[in-house]
């Protein structure tokens, strides 16, 4: 993701898009915004009122109007700021609601390459903490602005109105205080991301740390881990605490000047008094007005530091909606080919972007006809889950292309061609929710008959039904009242429930007994045949089941043919299956030693 933040009011943009979809609930709620701030302000003027009626003339009659008219408009202002707070909180509520769904949205759609570089605890604190914050910013932030700026222009308009003199000492120190709050406004926004990216980086640290910690404790490693979060909490609380000062020095200077200001102001107008210029009731009037004024312009100095927070934040957060999405390369996208699977990699060129100097796949060929079943095999780190992912158009070559059925990968929508691929990996994702919830997965349309004979062809019907519930069986957080061989099966079932076109297989049985191995190897070959398979492998009786085994080596094919022809021909590969050998043998004698 680039560095350089979008223009603050692509942000404010974006936002009055989401907002104008709800014109009803947002022109009620600005309404009485208005009408309560237009209350408000005449709530003075009736007290100066009611203070002359009752102190001035002691006419009772007038008095009992004045305290119903103080009433009333009291009454109105409560009622109108209540509209005000409902309407306007309902809108953020659902601003946040349709945002954090479309960045969501954004987020699925985006190529896995771009999670390669991006926190998983990073995003998560885009898509909370930072979404909160526009919530706060409609429902709170701006509603005071708006109502602090009616309120400060309405009361220099009265205070004009019962004293020019008095109103130009207040409008002497106005220029001062908006340079202050341009000043300091600035430094809030600065420290307010550097705020936002510490707490960004404790969320990465918490969530790390806990999808892991078995392996923490399997190490003892809590007292290193405490110590690297308490690392990077005290950064975080170093550029809060900036944030807090900045903040703090903003508010004094603020009110400091402007009740101060407020004192002067007393002070001439009680010589005034002294000279009959004014009454006392109009001086009340217009302290009231001051302090209203005052009010007013620390909340919009504060409104001001706030919303340049939060479109610290909001940068931050549709930062990830000016990424491209993963898509054919052909506008529109090339229509999924009929034919029955036939792929071929021809002269790939492929380095991961997080490691572009380290190729993964050179100058690769290779012709897989359809219905054939391959088995892939070689050294940790030679380039064989790299095929995989290439073929599901997780990332595409630098060089060279992939075809299916003659049409380049990269001329197809990525959608639809994984549509026609199941995988099954090594440690598949199991989401938490039912066994039943994760079989269909693989397809949320398929029948109660599609779901049993998958299970059974994955060879776990059995298990399953013995569990307490049977299919409907909640299987907790990833799967962890499961063990790994039945996680494997549960992950074969999701890719056969699917009925793909071509079958993926990255050491997808390596958790399972024999028993069991060879059940699901009936399966691919008598069961599945007709469909492309492509099984990573290095268990010797899964390769000697396969059409035909291709030998891959730091990212190209030391070798292909099958099992028996390669033991002659392919050093890596007879080295590999001594390997395995010798493997077996020390097995069996620990077996007969004891």
């Amino acid at each position: 993701m680039s560095n350089k933040s979008p223009d603050w009011t692509f942000s404010l943009g974006l936002i009055w898009s989401f907002l104008r979809r709800h014109p009803i609930r947002l022109s009620i709620g600005l309404a009485a915004l208005l009408i309560a701030s237009g209350s408000l302000l005449s709530i003075p003027k009736v007290l100066g009122y009611f203070i002359d009626q009752n102190f001035a003339e002691g006419n009772s009659g007038s008095l009992h109007l004045a305290a119903g008219i103080m009433v009333a408009v009291i009454t109105l202002y409560a009622v109108t700021a209540a509209l005000r707070i409902y309407m306007l909180s309902w809108v953020g509520e659902r601003l946040v609601a349709d945002i954090r769904s479309h960045v969501y949205n954004r987020l699925l759609g985006l190529p896995v390459e771009f999670f390669e570089t991006h926190p998983i605890g990073d995003l998560l604190s885009r898509l909370s903490s930072d979404v909160a914050l526009l919530e706060t910013m409609v429902s709170i932030v701006i509603p005071i602005g708006l109502r602090s700026t009616i309120q400060l222009i309405g009361a220099f308009l009265l205070m004009a109105s019962i004293d020019w003199q008095l109103t130009g000492i207040i409008l002497f120190v106005g220029p001062f205080l908006a340079w202050v709050a341009l000043i300091l406004g600035r430094k809030v926004r600065t420290t307010a991301r550097f705020s936002r990216e510490g707490e960004a980086k404790v969320v990465t640290q918490i969530e790390a740390t806990l999808n892991a910690i078995t392996t923490v404790k399997s190490f003892s490693a809590e007292k290193n881990e405490a110590d690297r979060f308490t690392t990077v909490s005290e950064a975080n609380f170093n550029a809060g605490e900036k944030l807090m000062r900045a903040r703090a020095l903003f508010t004094f200077i603020v009110f400091f000047f402007a009740l101060n200001v407020a004192v002067l102001v007393l002070y001439f107008g009680g010589r005034k008094v002294l000279d009959n210029t004014i009454s006392w009731s109009m001086v009340t009037q217009f302290i009231i007005y001051v302090s209203v004024a005052a009010f007013s312009f620390a909340g919009l100095s504060e409104i001001f530091s706030e919303i340049k927070k939060t479109l610290g934040a909001t940068e931050r957060l549709f930062q990830i909606l000016g990424q491209p999405l993963e898509s054919g390369r052909t506008v529109p996208p090339l229509p999924i080919p009929p034919g029955k699977g036939s792929v071929v990699f021809d002269t790939v060129n492929f380095s991961y972007p997080a490691r572009p100097l380290q190729p993964a796949l050179r100058d690769f060929h290779l012709s897989i006809q359809p219905g054939e079943m391959i088995a892939l095999v070689g050294p940790s780190g030679a380039g064989k889950t790299t095929v995989l992912r290439l073929l599901l158009r997780l990332y595409d070559p630098q060089t060279g292309c992939i075809t299916l059925d003659g049409v380049d990968l990269r001329d197809l929508e990525p959608s639809d061609l994984r549509r026609q691929i199941a995988i099954v990996s090594q440690e598949p994702a199991i989401f938490s929710g039912t066994i039943r919830d994760n079989i269909l997965y693989g397809n949320p349309e398929a029948t109660e008959k599609q779901l049993l004979e998958a299970s059974r062809l994955a060879q776990a019907h059995e298990f399953i039904i013995r569990l307490p519930l049977g299919y409907d069986t909640p299987l907790g957080e990833k799967g962890q009242l499961l063990s790994t061989g039945q996680r494997q099966r549960l992950a074969i079932a999701r890719a056969l429930v699917r009925q793909p076109r071509m079958l993926l297989l990255d050491e997808a049985t390596s958790a399972m007994d024999s028993e069991n191995e060879m059940l699901l190897r009936k399966t691919f070959t008598q069961h599945l045949r007709g469909r492309t398979m492509i099984i990573v492998a290095h268990r010797l009786a899964t390769v000697q089941s396969a059409d035909r085994v291709v030998v891959i080596d730091d990212g190209h094919i030391e070798g292909q043919g099958s099992h028996f022809n390669l033991l002659e021909t392919c050093p890596l590969y007879a080295r590999l299956v001594a390997m395995e050998f010798d493997q077996i043998s020390s097995a069996a004698h620990s077996i007969n030693a004891i």
